[in-house]
């Protein structure tokens, strides 16, 4: 059953767009700086400030999201694509079970991302405006978002990576 959602929102996420839908920012917007749960101790929270001095591919999903579910393994392969230590992909959850929910499903699909959160509340995803999902923001090494993708993406591609890349050479 899980292939078949998988593939049927892989091939959703085709037909809907992709890197081509990128806008970027009129002007670099700082981050709100509002916590979010993290993995480890019950009650830990982290900040996207907290990973400042890299650019971020920060992606709000859902479990529930079907178009986000197929997009997760891109993500992972953007990541294993990326310098470590110039960029992350960052996974915030949207799921209001939190990390009890999203971290055995992401375990179950194989998805190993080291920055994986969870916005129980809403509040980080209601700062940033963000409605639809998939959403992912690109944030330059200061803390700005730099722009914007609605929609599935295949962030594995060729073009994905490279826009990526233009903002870790621009010293973003």
């Amino acid at each position: 059953m899980m292939a078949m959602l998988l593939a049927t929102a892989a091939t959703a996420a085709a037909r809907d767009g992709g890197i081509d839908d990128f806008n970027p920012a009129p002007a670099p917007a700082p981050m709100p700086d509002i916590p979010v749960l993290a993995p480890g101790e019950a009650g830990k929270t982290a900040r996207l400030a907290d990973l400042r001095g890299r650019v971020l591919v920060v992606n709000f999903w859902a479990t529930w999201c079907a178009p986000c579910v197929a997009e997760l393994p891109s993500l992972q392969a953007l990541q294993a694509a990326l310098n470590q230590a110039k960029a992350s992909v960052v996974l915030v959850s949207q799921d209001p079970r939190g990390l009890a929910r999203t971290e055995p499903y992401l375990e179950k699909l194989g998805i190993k991302l080291p920055y994986r959160f969870v916005d129980e509340k809403l509040k980080l995803s209601r700062a940033l405006g963000v409605g639809d999902l998939p959403t992912t923001l690109l944030v330059d090494a200061a803390g700005r978002e730099i722009g914007r993708l609605v929609g599935p993406a295949d962030w594995a591609s060729p073009e994905a990576v490279a826009l990526v890349g233009r903002y870790i050479a621009a010293g973003n």
